[in-house]
């Protein structure tokens, strides 16, 4: 009988391994492009400091990453600093990295294009502006030169990035060790006492640095879910009225965007080990 429930335990924990290492697999998912790269301007119809006869009836932006439509945004303004244009800026549906906003027919002057984009490749949000003459030369000063975007989104960004990659990385580590290891060693058909007092008791403190890590990455996800938001709603990171008037930009940057989908299906990942992990060390205590 005793037999029996091992093999039935052996069983369990091979399972909870084989299933858990499949959720990481998931967590540690990352975009294919690079993650500093940004969704920068590569291009535009009119182009940057362009002198045009006639007035363009619309403004086409490409940018070198495909954006989120939903937190893009084009607009122009004139030389008084009033928007000019028809408010109906897109994303290109049969080209995800261009953007456009209609214009009327523009009086002669000098007009300024302003952009903001999210990329869906690594979530990280972009500003820029350009500035374009209709029927006038354009003067030296009202150019605007390219200006180099931050690395980094806030100071927090890089910290809460490590968190999530050493406390997932010590619990794949910890999970391959237990079923690679700790698994054949304590219910292998050889095995000796001694080595089923180390096994287990290796098992026992792993559980205990396991159950940290999990705690320490969900509490690192949400900090990143909550820092997004915060960038995109121009508030400071982590501000206490992030909680209130944002609700509906924290539950938009989680299911709207690209970044948000990855990261929902992260969190859903390890909530899932959690899971598993406390189920096996219920069934672990009783058997």
């Amino acid at each position: 009988m005793s037999r029996l429930l091992e093999q039935n335990s052996l069983v369990f924990r091979s399972l909870l391994g084989l299933v858990a290492l499949a959720s990481m697999f998931v967590l540690l998912i990352s975009p294919s492009k690079s993650v500093d790269a940004h969704a920068n301007q590569i291009n535009s119809i009119p182009s940057p400091n362009s002198e045009l006869e006639t007035s363009p009836n619309r403004v086409v932006i490409w940018y070198s990453e495909p954006i989120e439509k939903s937190f893009s945004v084009v607009t122009v303004i004139n030389s008084a600093a009033e928007r000019v244009d028809l408010d109906d800026s897109t994303r290109d549906p049969s080209e995800p990295s261009a953007m456009s906003v209609g214009l009327p027919e523009l009086e002669n002057g000098t007009y300024t294009v302003v952009w903001k984009n999210l990329s869906s490749v690594d979530g990280h949000k972009v500003i820029g502006s350009f500035v374009f003459a209709v029927g006038e030369p354009l003067s030296a000063a009202a150019q605007i030169t390219a200006v180099e975007q931050p690395l980094l989104q806030t100071v927090a960004d890089p910290w809460l990035r490590w968190l999530v990659f050493l406390s997932a990385a010590i619990v794949i580590g910890g999970l391959s060790f237990e079923l690679l290891i700790v698994v054949p060693v304590v219910y292998g058909s050889s095995s000796k006492d001694s080595w089923q007092s180390a096994g287990t008791a290796a098992s026992n403190a792993w559980s205990k640095v396991a159950a940290i890590s999990l705690v320490v990455l969900i509490f690192s996800m949400l900090g990143q879910l909550l820092q997004q938001a915060s960038v995109l709603s121009g508030n400071s990171a982590f501000a206490p009225d992030l909680f209130a008037p944002d609700l509906k930009v924290i539950k938009s940057v989680a299911f709207d965007s690209g970044w948000g989908r990855l990261w929902t299906y992260r969190l859903v990942a390890v909530i899932g080990i959690g899971i598993l992990f406390f189920c096996r060390k219920a069934v672990g205590n009783r058997w």
